[in-house]
């Protein structure tokens, strides 16, 4: 197994301390899942909207962190520090016992469903928003090559947004929810997992060429592909990539495949 690769099963967070002292806890997964019809479905309650939403939420319980502030004979109030650093634009906590440290949203559309509506990727997605209807036109794009087989089953699995709760960035905590999520959600060889690289949104922050190429770079060595390599890369680009983590997983070790094999 290769060393370049990241763990993802079996592994812990770094929970930040006030007094510096590294804590090391097992975080938990919470899947939540939501569609939306008004009434009873039939084909054209799904010609502007995802059939599914599903939300993926990284989250540390109470009962972890106090169990490991036990095991290291660690002192002070782990739990209290960690919420003096605020919920990060995670959100309200679960319940009130569990943290969130990072999220994935993914859209689910099946290719079943896209069949039997009669249309193309692009049409069914390019009246969502814009990031769609790029998503739609490099769907139809990828499902006409004849060396992917995408989208002959499965689903598109748009990534629409992950993100990180600012004390635990650098822990590869986004790129390990991503896999894990796709991991969970493809179930056919044809499923085509979808997201845009674009600049930053937030206006004090900007956006550069290198802002740009380097988060394209980044979804690149973790096993994403350019769906047009040919394309340069500027500071307004929205780059479109993809994979298929039905036939191949992301560079990532502890997964597994849909065969049930180890993976990488």
């Amino acid at each position: 197994m290769s060393g370049n690769l990241i763990a993802v099963r079996g592994t812990t967070v770094e929970v930040p301390r006030h007094d510096g002292v590294p804590l090391h806890v097992a975080p938990e997964i919470v899947h939540h899942f939501d569609t939306h019809f008004a009434g009873f479905a039939d084909r054209t309650s799904f010609q502007d909207r995802a059939l599914l939403t599903h939300r993926i939420d990284v989250v540390l319980t109470r009962v972890a962190v106090e169990v490991e502030v036990a095991l290291q004979r660690a002192t002070g109030d782990a739990w209290s520090d960690l919420w003096g650093w605020g919920p990060g634009g995670m959100g309200p906590s679960v319940g009130g016992d569990t943290f969130p440290i990072a999220r994935a949203e993914i859209l689910e559309f099946p290719a079943r469903l896209r069949n039997e509506l009669h249309t193309t990727w692009s049409d069914w997605l390019g009246d969502i928003d814009a990031e769609m209807a790029l998503a739609g036109v490099g769907a139809d794009d990828l499902a006409e090559r004849p060396d992917t087989l995408a989208l002959a089953n499965g689903s598109l699995l748009f990534v629409r947004s992950v993100r990180v709760h600012h004390a635990f960035l650098g822990q590869n905590v986004g790129a390990r929810v991503l896999a894990h999520a796709l991991w969970v959600l493809s179930r056919a060889p044809g499923d085509l997992a979808m997201l845009v690289a674009r600049p930053s949104p937030h206006p004090l922050q900007g956006a550069s060429e290198l802002d740009v190429s380097g988060l394209v770079r980044y979804c690149e060595r973790i096993g994403f592909t350019r769906a047009w390599p040919d394309e340069p890369v500027t500071a307004t680009s929205a780059v479109l990539l993809f994979a298929m983590p039905g036939k191949r997983p992301l560079r990532f070790s502890g997964l597994g495949t849909l065969g049930g094999d180890d993976g990488w």
